[in-house]
């Protein structure tokens, strides 16, 4: 039987992480229904993190040059106009490329589209890759916009990112789920799952819980699951802010436990600056059934459409967030609504049969 794809990606499970997870999923989905997928990827030399799917592997040394050589070898195996998907145009499709491959297509993400100031042969490369591409596909309409500007000649699609919707459905009732994770009854949750790095604007969030009255403050929770530099900067900002009792560092969480802490939570939400390319933790909050916040940034609303879903607000907009902790607090009632709304709405345009459909079609 002849091979239908090879997927290089180097960010694969049992890493954590969108892409990693993507690629799994992906690999899952498309082996499902008959697809004859070769994954060429890092060794899994540990039990920790999410599970690889079944699959035809060729596993690789982590050692850059060996590295090189085999991925290299492991496309010129399978023959020159194999279909090609890379998670990354680098190092994946570069060394595709560079191995004599002729149909490459690549999915972008966003932050690797960011200029590379003082690394001109870098930009250069970046440029020669995704233009020699059969196909750039752009997790939302901003990233392709980035595409266009530092490839011009590059053939670019837009195709939002996909889930595993099942995987974030509530298996346990939200008492029992909060009980569980040690998370009190009595208060609104609010969850923001990311990287602790400065471009995701928790301190946005902190600064809105900060505005609000002591009764509205004492009825409300921040829980705030990731690992970064940030940390000890928020930590310090959250005792000047005097919200200590209202703010819950998590610290990192395992893909495979994130559904419980949706599913304990009440409202999600990411205040991102900048840059960002989509925002896979909006599209997990809602199948979830969450109702979620975002900003007008990058490519966040592709993932969020305001009424059906959630609410969209500008950067640093802490009054903005605020009237929405109120609502919250206030009339529940609206922002359950809004989670049922995103909920349909994941399973209607996000589902990862209808972005597997589409991504064979343009691979």
């Amino acid at each position: 039987m002849a091979l239908n794809l090879l997927l290089l990606s180097l960010d694969y499970p049992p890493n954590d992480g969108g892409i990693s997870e993507m690629a799994g999923d992906i690999t899952r989905t498309l082996t499902s229904k008959g697809c004859l997928t070769r994954v060429v990827t890092f060794s899994a030399n540990d039990n920790t993190g999410s599970a690889r799917p079944k699959a035809d592997y060729l596993e690789i040394s982590k050692h850059k040059g060996l590295r090189d050589l085999q991925l290299m070898y492991a496309v010129n195996q399978v023959g020159r106009d194999t279909r090609i998907l890379a998670t990354k145009w680098n190092p994946e499709a570069t060394l595709a490329m560079l191995a004599g491959a002729r149909r490459v297509s690549i999915l972008v993400h966003g932050m690797e589209l960011i200029e590379n100031n003082g690394q001109p042969l870098r930009n250069w490369l970046r440029r020669l890759v995704l233009e020699r591409a059969h196909q750039v596909i752009c997790n939302s309409k901003f990233c392709e916009k980035l595409v266009r500007k530092i490839a011009p000649k590059a053939q670019t699609t837009v195709l939002n990112p996909s889930i595993n919707i099942e995987r974030f459905k509530a298996s346990y009732e939200k008492t029992e789920i909060r009980k569980k994770l040690g998370l009190p009854l009595g208060k609104k949750i609010l969850l923001t799952v990311s990287r602790l790095v400065e471009n995701k604007g928790h301190e946005t969030v902190l600064r809105a819980i900060s505005s609000l009255n002591t009764q509205q403050r004492s009825k409300l929770l921040y829980v705030v699951i990731g690992k970064g530099y940030m940390l000890e900067q928020l930590k310090v900002l959250t005792k000047q802010l005097k919200i200590i009792d209202q703010v819950k560092f998590v610290g990192f969480i395992k893909d495979d436990d994130l559904p419980f802490w949706y599913q304990a939570s009440d409202l999600f939400v990411l205040t991102s600056t900048g840059i960002e390319g989509f925002g896979i933790a909006f599209i997990e909050a809602q199948a979830a059934g969450l109702a979620v916040i975002g900003t007008r940034c990058g490519g966040i609303p592709d993932a969020v459409c305001e009424g059906e879903g959630g609410w969209l607000i500008d950067e640093k907009d802490t009054l903005a967030l605020a009237s929405h902790l109120k609502k919250l607090l206030a009339e529940p009632e609206v922002i359950e609504e809004q989670g049922r709304l995103g909920l349909a709405r994941m399973k209607r345009e996000f589902s990862l049969d209808n972005y597997t459909k589409r991504l064979l079609e343009l691979i």
